[in-house]
């Protein structure tokens, strides 16, 4: 014959309650010791910052939504940056590549500069084209050409320009 088991003289429900309202508490210390950066630390002594990829709990909170996520990315670009440096000592480069600041000229068909609509047609019977300049950082000529067509693809007022016409130079 079975007896229930009974803590403290309460029955069987009250159990299940203790139990559930445990759980709760387990959970909830859980989550808010996540809230915590957590680090590693290296052979040679230096801390790495460990990144949690199911830390997604902040961004239920609306209001803390741009914070939490400003932190975020401050976080990554930080681990970024320190494993970009350990990859530097391993692979035994003794200096990083440097971006340099360059200024690009190209020919383009701005928006702004006339009434008329900037389709390639009106560019070329309005003469519309001018020469343009935009400054941008690259590691070599290449990069900040590259970057320059980024640039270009990305405004809202450049409309056309002519893609042999770009050439960079530092500065």
């Amino acid at each position: 014959m079975l007896k229930k088991i009974s803590i403290l003289g309460l029955g069987g429900s009250c159990i299940k309650m203790s139990i559930a309202m445990l759980l709760m508490m387990l959970l909830s210390l859980n989550v808010s010791a996540g809230e915590e950066e957590n680090y590693v630390l290296l052979d040679n002594g230096e801390e790495v910052l460990l990144i949690d990829v199911d830390k997604h709990e902040s961004l239920n909170d609306r209001k803390n939504v741009n914070q939490n996520l400003q932190t975020r990315v401050r976080n990554l670009e930080q681990a970024v940056r320190a494993l970009q440096k350990r990859i530097y000592n391993l692979e035994g480069i003794d200096n990083e590549p440097q971006s340099k600041r360059y200024t690009c000229q190209f020919r383009s068909c701005r928006q702004s500069t006339s009434i008329h609509n900037a389709n390639r047609r009106n560019c070329n019977f309005y003469n519309m084209w001018r020469d343009d300049s935009l400054r941008t950082w690259g590691r070599n000529t290449q990069e900040a050409e590259q970057n320059v067509v980024e640039a270009i693809n990305k405004s809202s007022d450049i409309k056309h320009h002519v893609s042999n016409s770009i050439s960079c130079r530092r500065g």
